[in-house]
């Protein structure tokens, strides 16, 4: 995990590249990365839930954020 953001802080293009990163109870229990193609259109690069966290729904609820966040409905 300690890698992925190191490797977003040092490529991220903040105009197309959007992360978000999930907790529980303190840890990092996930994270998700989209990369705008498009202006309507952007991919899912990267979803990723900590094994310990797995089935609380941190996935659908890291992918509903992205998608509520994305301007135009992209």
């Amino acid at each position: 995990m300690q890698e992925i953001r190191l490797a977003l802080v040092n490529v991220n293009d903040p105009r197309r590249e959007h992360c978000w990163i999930a907790d529980k109870d303190g840890e990092v229990a996930g994270s998700v990365l989209l990369v705008r193609s498009t202006d309507s259109v952007a991919k899912l690069r990267l979803l990723y839930v900590e094994p310990s966290a797995r089935g609380h729904g941190i996935g659908d609820r890291l992918i509903g954020w992205a998608e509520s966040r994305l301007p135009n409905g992209a």
